[in-house]
């Protein structure tokens, strides 16, 4: 009637009239269209449940085996023939209390899933999603239980790969820092956490950067694989020891009492491993680590406290000295707050153009005149307070505000330069400190060319000082700038020299005209017989280069009189000027002052010192 092809089971009878002994045929014809989608249907069933990879099976109410495929003789390791009225708990004994979990609740007409494991042939070990579902008759009472094990071991492992690596260093397999923050919370909520108390360690790697520079990061992977391997050592088993990525690591240490003895051991061991030295790349390697500790409930209370404290507390290690182990305590909390507060006032005085800068004059040893002042920043507070350049210099290094500051510092001197020049002196070369960062800008060298360009500043009448540091922290690219600026005619002197890591060889590769001796060995002269020796070398090497040297932090008539004997050309420090401001350096420049040369080489007297 609709139009689609039937099946018709056509049957043909003969039949004979008794009476009348006709013979005649009868033809019967039954639709068997829906009884054979039927078969069609079952037989289909039936491939699917014999071909299917999930194991399938059949139980009764009371959890035998009526009927199971392949698949699941595969799982139980009982052939087909075997199974037909046993219990699945016997066939399956590794999942017994999930199957009659499971089979209580599908008796009752509820479904069940989960998942269970077995140990294989290759004992290895299985993951299986256990389904178990009721199939009713057509009263809807319950008939038998229908049981799906589907493989899900790949599933699993890939779950778990990912799990690894989310929770865990790729590089040297520690933890991570996820990882150690979710160990720690759970550790603070613990009620052994509380009665043990914790102790929370970050450390990190002394001068690591340098291997990096130095040998690449190959070889810097390489140490970081076998600090790890050192810190899982020292730290022991029920510490847990994790890579908050670069160089700093973390370390757990439980049950920690009042005398702090474990994380005394602990510490003290980590840092006899570091001092023993690394193989890398067939070269014996020494590193040291700064490691801070905070301790629950001590200090704080929660994971983001003991996070900071600790932090805290690494960085102090590294400003007492390096390569030790410096406790949290709340004065470090205090500088930490005050820094902070630097950091914000330093960002609305670099904002509203409040650093100013003054002049420190540099004296020629041969002829006691003024050779050469050197600009320095300086920030005054709108109350009139002072913040030292010890104080605010870092933070602004650290906050990246340190471009913008000497950007305005080689600004104001180029200005100052015209300015000065404007009312008829003849002021000499401008020296101005160059940060690493403004190093490292990309378009570093074009910004100077601009402010050179704005204030019609000649490149001659500009110093540009550059630390040792900073040199090394890129050879080639620092190269690259320091001849382009060399080119354009401003000197290139080498700032802070002997305190880094730089060699001859690439000395002789910079195209510099001058070398600054650091205050740090100047301090220690006369009577420091190494700080005397490097001098030494420093005055034999600029000689042998044919560099001018410049002495800085010079305060005694002693210092003056070694340097000017030594062989320093320049001398700048407060035993002649304290820094000065433009004005005061202004007048400086007006009266010509001169000391004379008999004072320099054989200083009797501080009344030398001209401006203190």
């Amino acid at each position: 009637a609709n139009g689609r092809p039937r099946v018709l089971s056509i049957r043909r009878s003969r039949h004979e009239d008794a009476l009348t002994n006709e013979r005649f045929n009868v033809i019967t014809a039954r639709d068997t269209t829906d009884e054979l989608q039927r078969e069609g249907k079952l037989a289909l069933l039936a491939d699917v449940f014999r071909s299917s990879l999930e194991g399938v099976v059949i139980l009764d109410l009371q959890g035998r085996v009526v009927e199971a495929n392949p698949a699941f003789s595969g799982i139980s390791g009982v052939s087909r023939t075997e199974v037909n009225g046993l219990p699945i708990q016997t066939l399956l004994p590794w999942a017994a209390h999930s199957l009659n979990v499971a089979v209580a609740a599908a008796a009752s007409g509820e479904r069940w899933s989960g998942t269970v494991r077995s140990l294989g042939p290759d004992d290895r070990e299985r993951a299986y999603l256990l389904s178990v579902s009721t199939s009713r008759k057509i009263g809807g009472q319950p008939r038998n239980i229908i049981a799906l094990f589907s493989d899900v071991t790949e599933i699993h492992q890939t779950q778990q790969r990912l799990r690894q690596q989310a929770m865990h260093d790729n590089l040297t397999g520690l933890p991570n820092r996820r990882h150690f923050r979710l160990t720690l919370e759970e550790a603070l909520a613990s009620p052994s956490g509380h009665t043990g108390g914790l102790a929370v360690c970050f450390l990190d790697l002394d001068e690591f950067k340098h291997v990096n520079d130095s040998m690449g990061h190959v070889a810097g992977d390489e140490l970081l694989i076998l600090v790890a391997e050192r810190l899982r050592v020292g730290a022991g088993n029920d510490a847990c020891v994790a890579r908050f990525g670069g160089d700093e690591f973390a370390i757990l240490i439980p049950d920690v009492d009042l005398s702090c003895r474990k994380v005394a051991d602990i510490s003290n061991r980590v840092h006899k491993l570091l001092q023993r030295p690394f193989m890398v790349g067939g070269n014996k390697m020494y590193i040291g680590g700064s490691m801070g500790v905070t301790l629950f409930p001590e200090h704080a209370d929660t994971v983001d406290e003991l996070l900071k404290n600790a932090d805290v507390a690494m960085y102090a290690a590294k400003a007492s000295g390096k390569n030790r182990t410096v406790f949290f305590s709340t004065e470090m909390r205090e500088r930490v707050r005050a820094q902070c507060q630097i950091q914000t006032d330093l960002r609305r005085a670099v904002f509203a153009d409040e650093i100013s800068i003054v002049f420190q004059p540099q004296i020629d040893v041969r002829n006691g005149r003024c050779g050469g002042c050197e600009a320095l920043a300086r920030w005054t507070l709108p109350d009139g307070r002072r913040i030292s350049p010890a104080e605010f210099i870092p933070v602004a290094e650290k906050t990246g505000m340190i471009v913008q500051i000497g950007e305005s510092v080689l600004l104001r001197a180029c200005r100052q330069i015209q300015e000065w020049k404007a009312r008829g002196l003849n002021p000499p070369r401008i020296a101005v400190n160059i940060s690493p960062m403004q190093m490292r800008m990309h378009n570093f060298v074009d910004r100077v060319k601009q402010i050179l360009r704005a204030t019609e500043t000649a490149p001659e009448e500009l110093e540009l000082e550059i630390t040792e540091n900073a040199v090394m922290e890129d050879v080639d690219e620092a190269i690259r700038v320091i001849n382009e600026l060399s080119e354009l005619g401003i000197a290139i002197a080498i700032d802070d020299f002997g305190t880094g890591y730089s060699s001859l060889s690439y000395l002789r590769t910079f195209n510099v005209h001058a070398l600054k001796i650091d205050k740090s060995f100047v301090d220690d002269l006369p009577r420091d017989r190494d700080a005397v020796a490097i001098v030494q070398s420093v005055v034999s090497l600029a000689q042998g280069r044919h560099l001018e040297l410049v002495a800085e932090g010079v305060e005694t008539v002693e210092q003056l009189e070694f340097l000017a004997r030594a062989g320093c050309d320049k001398i700048q420090g407060y035993v002649f000027s304290r820094p000065l401001s433009a004005e005061e350096c202004e007048q400086w420049l007006r009266e010509d002052f001169q000391i004379p040369h008999r004072e320099i080489m054989q200083p009797t007297t501080p009344d030398v010192c001209l401006k203190k």
